[in-house]
């Protein structure tokens, strides 16, 4: 008797056990994120699925030339209609039917809500587009986490407000979510960490507040995600770092603080960072110098400090560089100034940066715009810059550079900009600069330049000289005043 009790004991224990472990094994799903129920897809008919449209459309103002115009009240045919896609799918019958697998209706001139869409009606829908429709308006309803099968969601350009659903979570085959450039508020649903395709998050140009969720490091398989122009706080997660197939992250013009994960050197398939406009602070990780296909680093309007990493030297593959507006200090590495052979756009303005000029800057064949201003650079300004053939903009004023303006900058048939003023440059303009024949402006003020000017300066019809009055004369010994013409 005793023996026979053993099985139900142990029965009632194990269930026990699981009521007890139910809420733990449910802590894995992401908060908000309930298992949505089967879909009764067999038992939505095309009819019906053109019904919900139809019933969307009679809520919503519209032009009859966009693509709503062309939709049969009668809900014949739904698939000829402009701006819908079909498919086929087996019946419970086991023949082939239509079903409504997407909507494309970008920039439709549609003036109205969502709430009125029944996204139930439509359960076989992969693409939803409903893009720059800029007077399309209202919350996101709950509902549309009904859609299982969807792929790819397209909201950008529209005036969508309120909080992003949490019922996102139930898009188990969503590659790519676009809600860019609307009015949406609240924070990220920590849900979208469940989205395990998703490969492309666009949520740029919003309001939305509150931290970034680190479940965002679950999404093994993003490839770009743009969070930028919104109203988020707090550090940037660490657990983004898991994201391993990245190649795109946009965290730009928030209210981020606190450092930059060293974590995010490990992403090797990273190619554009874009932080800046925070107030992210702490020194630059030299993990960065990890990243050897990243082609753009902008970081500018922060509050770090420190040195600028020598590892950057190794961002062989970086076409822009932005670090202005910090307060880094130290001197500009050789390592940098001299191997990032492919960069065009390099700037360190507004920064606490000392040293002189690398000569190493040189090498850099492909720069467009140098930019290291607001200083407290010293020494001269290297010939080797006569080198740098691609360069349009040198932009070195307000340091303490001194010397003589180099002889070679004449070689430099792309300039247009010279920006040197308020430094302690000497001597006179050298003869060559003649030759810059695109140089629209050369701003040398508050210097202490003297001599005549040089006459081949006159043929630069579109120059603009601006240089310290009584100092600099003509070649007949007057003083020289620029004209303000040009």
């Amino acid at each position: 008797m005793a023996n026979s009790m053993v099985p139900t004991l142990l029965h009632r224990l194990v269930l026990v056990l699981l009521l007890l472990l139910l809420p733990v094994l449910n802590s894995g799903q992401a908060e908000g994120c309930a298992t949505p129920a089967a879909a009764a897809r067999r038992g939505t008919s095309l009819r019906s699925q053109a019904g919900a449209l139809l019933h969307w459309k009679s809520s919503v103002k519209y032009s009859s030339k966009h693509q709503l115009g062309t939709w049969g009240d009668d809900g014949m045919y739904p698939c000829n209609w402009t701006g819908i896609t079909c498919g086929d799918t087996l019946s419970r019958r086991g023949t082939m039917g239509k079903v409504i697998t997407g909507i494309s209706l970008d920039g439709a001139g549609i003036a109205g809500r969502l709430d009125k869409l029944r996204f139930q009606s439509l359960p076989y829908l992969v693409n939803l587009d409903l893009s720059d429709n800029y007077h399309l308006s209202g919350a996101i309803p709950p509902g549309i986490g009904s859609l299982s099968m969807l792929s790819t969601l397209n909201f950008s350009g529209d005036q969508l407000s309120g909080h992003i659903p949490a019922s996102f979570c139930n898009l188990g085959q969503l590659t790519g979510m676009d809600l860019s450039s609307n009015n949406l508020t609240g924070q990220i649903p920590p849900a979208l960490g469940n989205l395990s395709r998703l490969g492309f998050l666009y949520l740029r140009g919003n309001r939305l507040s509150g931290n970034i969720p680190w479940h965002l490091g679950q999404l093994q398989n993003m490839r770009e995600m743009d969070l930028s122009l919104n109203d988020i706080s707090g550090h940037v997660p660490s657990a983004l770092a898991n994201l391993t197939n990245l190649n795109y992250l946009d965290l730009s013009d928030n209210r981020l603080s606190g450092p930059i994960p060293k974590e995010l050197g490990h992403i090797q398939t990273l190619q554009v960072l874009h932080l800046e406009k925070n107030n992210l602070s702490g020194t630059i990780p030299p993990s960065l110098g990890n990243l050897t296909v990243l082609t753009y680093l902008t970081a500018y309007r922060n509050q770090y400090t420190g040195t600028i990493p020598a590892e950057f030297g190794m961002l062989s593959s970086l076409i822009s560089l932005d670090l202005s507006d910090n307060h880094l200090t130290g001197p500009v590495p050789y390592s940098v100034a001299g191997n990032l052979t492919s960069v065009t756009y390099f700037s360190l303005f507004g920064n606490h940066i000392t040293g002189s000029i690398p000569h190493e800057f040189g090498n850099l064949v492909n720069l467009e715009t140098l930019a290291l201003s607001d200083n407290l650079i010293v020494g001269s300004v290297p010939s080797s810059i006569g080198n740098m053939s691609s360069l349009k903009q040198l932009i070195i004023h307000n340091n303490s550079i001194s010397g003589e303006l180099p002889t070679e900058l004449g070689n430099l048939v792309n300039l247009e900009y010279l920006m040197s003023y308020e430094n302690q440059l000497s001597g006179s303009i050298p003869p060559s600069y003649g030759k810059l024949v695109k140089m629209t402006q050369m701003r040398l003020f508050n210097n202490q330049l003297s001599g005549p000017v040089p006459p081949a300066l006159s043929n630069l019809t579109n120059l603009v000289v601006i240089a310290q009055p009584g100092s600099l004369t003509h070649g007949f010994g007057r003083p020289w005043v620029p004209d303000p013409n040009g």
